[in-house]
């Protein structure tokens, strides 16, 4: 663990096997960002606001995805790297630049929510059971 630490830290995540192989656990919960804009009612966003990727592509991605996961902790007052007031206040700034980068001209973004929702992987192949999801924070844009 001594050597995969500061890879743990940079990366935000707490599982070291999550960079490197499937998530094996059997239950888990699945962080996601919901907009709501002018002409969709829920749009779902993926990737960072604004110009996307680049190089590093992977890297990227799973950096996104693990620091969604630790501001979703955070709300849910499961302190790993961030506490519950870092996390309020992380969303709050994303949700801000997100308003910002993704409304476009005639689609302006209305609200930016954080939900997550737990997953059951039963113990018959297909057998999966999704909870409706649960609201961790919300924002309206100006």
């Amino acid at each position: 663990m001594s050597v995969f630490g500061p890879i743990q830290k940079i990366m935000m995540t707490n599982r070291m096997y999550r960079m490197y192989a499937p998530d094996p656990r059997v239950s888990k919960r699945l962080p996601f960002i919901e907009l709501k804009t002018e002409q969709s009612p829920v749009r779902f966003l993926k990737t960072p606001p604004g110009k996307g990727f680049g190089l590093a592509a992977v890297f990227a991605r799973e950096k996104w995805a693990n620091f969604i996961d630790q501001v979703a902790r955070a709300l849910r007052d499961e302190k790993f790297f961030i506490s519950a007031e870092e996390g309020e206040a992380m969303f709050r700034r994303l949700a801000e630049r997100i308003c910002l980068s993704e409304s476009r001209e005639g689609d302006r973004v209305k609200s930016v929510t954080l939900q997550d929702r737990h997953v059951a992987y039963g113990e018959f192949r297909g057998d999966i059971v999704w909870e409706e999801p649960v609201v961790l924070e919300s924002y309206s844009c100006p």
